[in-house]
Protein backbone atom coordinates (compact mmCIF):
# COMPACT_ATOMS: atom_id res chain seq x y z
CA UNK A 1 0.00 0.00 0.00
CA UNK A 2 1.48 3.59 -0.67
CA UNK A 3 0.76 6.57 -0.64
CA UNK A 4 -2.20 7.06 -3.45
CA UNK A 5 -1.50 3.46 -4.96
CA UNK A 6 -2.90 0.15 -3.34
CA UNK A 7 -3.03 -3.48 -4.60
CA UNK A 8 -4.79 -6.77 -3.15
CA UNK A 9 -2.25 -9.64 -3.84
CA UNK A 10 -3.15 -13.40 -3.60
CA UNK A 11 -1.69 -15.46 -1.31
CA UNK A 12 0.91 -17.50 -2.18
CA UNK A 13 1.99 -16.52 -5.82
CA UNK A 14 1.77 -12.54 -4.82
CA UNK A 15 -0.15 -12.03 -7.93
CA UNK A 16 -2.40 -8.65 -8.18
CA UNK A 17 -6.20 -9.12 -7.58
CA UNK A 18 -6.76 -5.89 -7.37
CA UNK A 19 -5.22 -2.41 -8.13
CA UNK A 20 -6.52 1.18 -7.58
CA UNK A 21 -5.74 4.16 -7.94
CA UNK A 22 -7.08 7.76 -7.04
CA UNK A 23 -4.35 10.97 -6.95
CA UNK A 24 -7.14 12.43 -4.55
CA UNK A 25 -7.39 9.82 -2.29
CA UNK A 26 -5.63 12.36 0.37
CA UNK A 27 -3.79 9.71 4.08
CA UNK A 28 -4.89 6.36 3.87
CA UNK A 29 -5.41 5.47 7.95
CA UNK A 30 -6.60 2.11 7.44
CA UNK A 31 -7.58 -0.92 5.80
CA UNK A 32 -10.27 -3.90 6.49
CA UNK A 33 -9.19 -7.10 7.28
CA UNK A 34 -9.98 -8.69 4.11
CA UNK A 35 -8.06 -6.19 1.92
CA UNK A 36 -10.86 -4.73 0.32
CA UNK A 37 -11.85 -1.52 2.03
CA UNK A 38 -9.48 1.49 2.12
CA UNK A 39 -10.07 4.21 4.95
CA UNK A 40 -8.99 7.48 3.90
CA UNK A 41 -9.05 11.51 4.72
CA UNK A 42 -8.27 14.89 2.95
CA UNK A 43 -9.22 16.83 6.01
CA UNK A 44 -9.60 15.39 9.44
CA UNK A 45 -13.08 16.18 9.30
CA UNK A 46 -14.82 13.43 6.76
CA UNK A 47 -13.86 9.87 6.55
CA UNK A 48 -13.86 7.93 3.30
CA UNK A 49 -14.36 4.34 2.91
CA UNK A 50 -12.99 3.26 -0.88
CA UNK A 51 -14.10 -0.43 -1.97
CA UNK A 52 -10.88 -0.93 -3.78
CA UNK A 53 -12.78 -3.97 -5.97
CA UNK A 54 -15.24 -2.00 -8.06
CA UNK A 55 -13.77 2.14 -7.08
CA UNK A 56 -17.50 2.58 -5.13
CA UNK A 57 -16.70 5.20 -2.25
CA UNK A 58 -18.81 6.17 1.43
CA UNK A 59 -18.44 8.82 3.75
CA UNK A 60 -18.88 9.64 6.88
CA UNK A 61 -18.82 12.62 8.55
CA UNK A 62 -18.78 12.17 12.50
CA UNK A 63 -19.37 15.90 13.15
CA UNK A 64 -15.83 16.52 15.01
CA UNK A 65 -12.30 16.75 14.16
CA UNK A 66 -10.68 13.44 14.37
CA UNK A 67 -6.73 11.95 14.38
CA UNK A 68 -6.89 8.64 13.66
CA UNK A 69 -9.70 6.34 12.75
CA UNK A 70 -9.38 1.77 12.48
CA UNK A 71 -11.51 -0.86 11.61
CA UNK A 72 -11.69 -3.67 14.34
CA UNK A 73 -9.97 -6.69 13.39
CA UNK A 74 -12.93 -8.32 12.35
CA UNK A 75 -13.96 -5.65 9.70
CA UNK A 76 -17.50 -4.97 11.66
CA UNK A 77 -16.89 -2.06 13.63
CA UNK A 78 -15.00 1.61 12.98
CA UNK A 79 -13.20 3.71 16.31
CA UNK A 80 -12.78 7.27 15.36
CA UNK A 81 -10.48 9.32 18.01
CA UNK A 82 -12.02 13.20 18.54
CA UNK A 83 -9.43 15.73 18.48
CA UNK A 84 -11.93 17.72 20.99
CA UNK A 85 -12.06 15.24 23.85
CA UNK A 86 -10.38 11.85 24.86
CA UNK A 87 -13.06 9.81 23.40
CA UNK A 88 -13.11 6.95 20.82
CA UNK A 89 -16.37 7.04 18.67
CA UNK A 90 -17.71 3.96 17.63
CA UNK A 91 -19.47 3.38 14.31
CA UNK A 92 -20.50 0.37 12.39
CA UNK A 93 -18.65 -0.38 9.74
CA UNK A 94 -21.32 -0.91 6.90
CA UNK A 95 -24.08 0.74 8.32
CA UNK A 96 -21.45 3.86 9.11
CA UNK A 97 -24.55 4.45 11.86
CA UNK A 98 -23.08 5.63 15.31
CA UNK A 99 -22.93 2.67 18.10
CA UNK A 100 -21.46 4.58 21.25
CA UNK A 101 -18.62 7.53 22.29
CA UNK A 102 -16.11 5.79 25.39
CA UNK A 103 -14.61 8.29 27.43
CA UNK A 104 -12.44 7.42 30.59
CA UNK A 105 -8.81 7.71 29.59
CA UNK A 106 -6.80 10.76 29.99
CA UNK A 107 -3.15 11.18 29.23
CA UNK A 108 -0.91 14.52 29.22
CA UNK A 109 0.63 14.12 25.78
CA UNK A 110 -1.28 16.34 23.37
CA UNK A 111 -1.73 13.62 21.11
CA UNK A 112 -3.01 10.48 21.41
CA UNK A 113 -4.81 7.38 19.37
CA UNK A 114 -7.10 4.04 19.96
CA UNK A 115 -8.08 1.29 18.33
CA UNK A 116 -10.32 -2.09 18.69
CA UNK A 117 -7.80 -5.18 20.29
CA UNK A 118 -7.29 -7.95 18.73
CA UNK A 119 -9.83 -9.93 20.70
CA UNK A 120 -12.59 -7.45 19.95
CA UNK A 121 -13.56 -6.80 23.02
CA UNK A 122 -11.21 -3.98 24.16
CA UNK A 123 -10.32 -0.68 23.14
CA UNK A 124 -6.31 0.08 23.37
CA UNK A 125 -5.42 3.13 24.05
CA UNK A 126 -2.00 4.82 23.29
CA UNK A 127 -0.08 8.42 23.80
CA UNK A 128 3.60 8.49 23.92
CA UNK A 129 5.15 5.88 26.77
CA UNK A 130 1.13 5.12 27.79
CA UNK A 131 -0.61 2.46 26.52
CA UNK A 132 -4.07 1.30 28.54
CA UNK A 133 -7.21 -1.41 27.75
CA UNK A 134 -10.80 -0.51 27.98
CA UNK A 135 -13.19 -2.64 27.85
CA UNK A 136 -15.70 -1.94 25.27
CA UNK A 137 -19.09 -3.39 26.89
CA UNK A 138 -18.84 -2.42 30.46
CA UNK A 139 -16.41 0.89 29.54
CA UNK A 140 -13.94 -0.80 32.57
CA UNK A 141 -10.53 0.77 32.46
CA UNK A 142 -7.70 -1.56 33.11
CA UNK A 143 -4.53 -0.19 35.04
CA UNK A 144 -2.21 1.93 32.60
CA UNK A 145 1.39 0.38 31.25
CA UNK A 146 3.56 2.97 31.58
CA UNK A 147 6.85 2.50 30.07
CA UNK A 148 9.86 4.89 30.43
CA UNK A 149 9.76 6.06 26.48
CA UNK A 150 7.76 6.11 23.91
CA UNK A 151 6.05 3.15 22.84
CA UNK A 152 7.68 1.78 19.29
CA UNK A 153 4.80 -0.98 18.78
CA UNK A 154 2.64 -3.07 20.88
CA UNK A 155 0.03 -6.26 20.28
CA UNK A 156 -2.75 -7.76 22.44
CA UNK A 157 -3.32 -11.28 22.32
CA UNK A 158 -6.76 -12.74 21.28
CA UNK A 159 -7.69 -14.92 23.58
CA UNK A 160 -5.61 -14.42 26.77
CA UNK A 161 -5.11 -10.96 28.16
CA UNK A 162 -1.00 -11.06 27.51
CA UNK A 163 0.07 -7.78 25.64
CA UNK A 164 3.62 -7.30 24.51
CA UNK A 165 5.18 -3.58 23.71
CA UNK A 166 8.35 -1.99 22.53
CA UNK A 167 10.13 0.93 23.89
CA UNK A 168 13.46 2.18 25.53
CA UNK A 169 14.17 0.41 29.23
CA UNK A 170 16.18 -0.20 31.85
CA UNK A 171 18.02 -3.36 32.30
CA UNK A 172 21.13 -4.20 33.76
CA UNK A 173 22.06 -0.52 34.42
CA UNK A 174 22.02 0.05 31.06
CA UNK A 175 19.44 2.14 28.73
CA UNK A 176 18.42 -0.08 25.45
CA UNK A 177 15.95 -1.31 23.12
CA UNK A 178 13.43 -3.88 25.36
CA UNK A 179 10.31 -6.27 24.89
CA UNK A 180 8.21 -5.86 27.31
CA UNK A 181 5.08 -8.49 27.86
CA UNK A 182 2.20 -7.74 30.32
CA UNK A 183 -0.96 -9.24 31.66
CA UNK A 184 -2.80 -6.26 30.23
CA UNK A 185 -5.70 -6.80 32.44
CA UNK A 186 -3.79 -6.90 35.45
CA UNK A 187 -1.48 -3.91 34.50
CA UNK A 188 1.64 -6.18 36.03
CA UNK A 189 4.89 -6.37 33.71
CA UNK A 190 5.54 -10.12 33.31
CA UNK A 191 8.88 -10.20 31.21
CA UNK A 192 11.53 -7.75 29.62
CA UNK A 193 13.63 -9.04 26.68
CA UNK A 194 16.41 -7.23 25.67
CA UNK A 195 16.63 -6.43 22.18
CA UNK A 196 19.61 -5.18 19.71
CA UNK A 197 17.16 -2.83 17.96
CA UNK A 198 13.87 -1.14 18.71
CA UNK A 199 11.17 -3.33 16.83
CA UNK A 200 8.96 -1.41 14.71
CA UNK A 201 6.36 -4.43 14.29
CA UNK A 202 4.71 -6.83 16.70
CA UNK A 203 2.06 -9.15 15.75
CA UNK A 204 0.50 -12.31 17.50
CA UNK A 205 -0.63 -15.11 15.37
CA UNK A 206 -4.59 -15.97 15.04
CA UNK A 207 -4.01 -18.42 17.89
CA UNK A 208 -1.94 -16.80 20.07
CA UNK A 209 0.83 -19.58 19.95
CA UNK A 210 3.19 -17.38 18.30
CA UNK A 211 4.23 -13.95 17.79
CA UNK A 212 6.43 -11.96 15.34
CA UNK A 213 8.91 -9.50 16.21
CA UNK A 214 9.92 -7.48 13.41
CA UNK A 215 12.93 -5.81 14.26
CA UNK A 216 15.79 -4.64 12.31
CA UNK A 217 16.30 -6.57 8.87
CA UNK A 218 14.81 -9.63 10.16
CA UNK A 219 11.44 -11.16 11.54
CA UNK A 220 12.06 -13.04 15.22
CA UNK A 221 9.35 -16.06 15.84
CA UNK A 222 8.66 -16.55 19.43
CA UNK A 223 7.05 -18.92 21.21
CA UNK A 224 4.33 -17.09 23.57
CA UNK A 225 4.18 -20.46 26.16
CA UNK A 226 8.06 -19.46 26.91
CA UNK A 227 8.76 -16.48 25.19
CA UNK A 228 11.74 -18.51 23.60
CA UNK A 229 13.07 -17.31 19.94
CA UNK A 230 11.54 -20.60 17.75
CA UNK A 231 12.88 -18.75 14.28
CA UNK A 232 14.49 -16.55 12.58
CA UNK A 233 13.29 -14.99 9.43
CA UNK A 234 16.17 -13.51 7.36
CA UNK A 235 15.83 -11.82 3.85
CA UNK A 236 15.44 -8.31 3.72
CA UNK A 237 18.18 -5.33 3.46
CA UNK A 238 16.48 -3.24 5.50
CA UNK A 239 14.37 -2.22 8.50
CA UNK A 240 11.29 -4.70 8.73
CA UNK A 241 8.33 -1.91 9.55
CA UNK A 242 5.22 -4.59 9.54
CA UNK A 243 4.94 -8.37 9.91
CA UNK A 244 1.37 -10.03 9.38
CA UNK A 245 0.28 -13.43 9.91
CA UNK A 246 -2.48 -14.73 7.33
CA UNK A 247 -5.59 -15.43 9.49
CA UNK A 248 -5.26 -19.62 9.05
CA UNK A 249 -1.56 -19.34 10.17
CA UNK A 250 -0.36 -20.62 7.65
CA UNK A 251 1.75 -17.47 6.16
CA UNK A 252 3.51 -14.66 7.30
CA UNK A 253 4.30 -11.33 5.43
CA UNK A 254 6.57 -9.10 6.01
CA UNK A 255 7.39 -5.52 4.74
CA UNK A 256 10.24 -3.39 5.15
CA UNK A 257 11.01 0.37 4.54
CA UNK A 258 12.29 0.14 0.98
CA UNK A 259 9.20 -1.44 -0.42
CA UNK A 260 9.97 -4.93 -0.34
CA UNK A 261 7.59 -7.99 1.09
CA UNK A 262 8.22 -11.15 1.26
CA UNK A 263 5.94 -13.86 2.37
CA UNK A 264 6.74 -16.98 4.64
CA UNK A 265 5.67 -20.10 4.74
CA UNK A 266 4.98 -20.53 8.56
CA UNK A 267 4.98 -24.42 10.10
CA UNK A 268 2.23 -25.19 12.68
CA UNK A 269 3.31 -26.24 16.25
CA UNK A 270 2.81 -29.61 17.37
Amino acid sequence: MGSQNVTLLSVPDLQPLFSYNDPALGSLLDFSSDGRTLLSTTDQLTLTLTDITNGEQRTLTPGFPFGGAHFSPDGLLLVIASNEEWAANLYDAHTLEFRKKITGFQTAAPVYDVRIAENILDLVWYARARIQLQNIPSETLYPSLDHEDFVAAFARSRADTLLVSAAGGSMDDEFTPVLFVWDAVLGQELLRLRQDAMPQSLEFSWDDRLLAVGVDSRVDIYTTSDMNILETLSGHSESVVSARFSPDGRWLASLDSTGLLLLWQINPLP
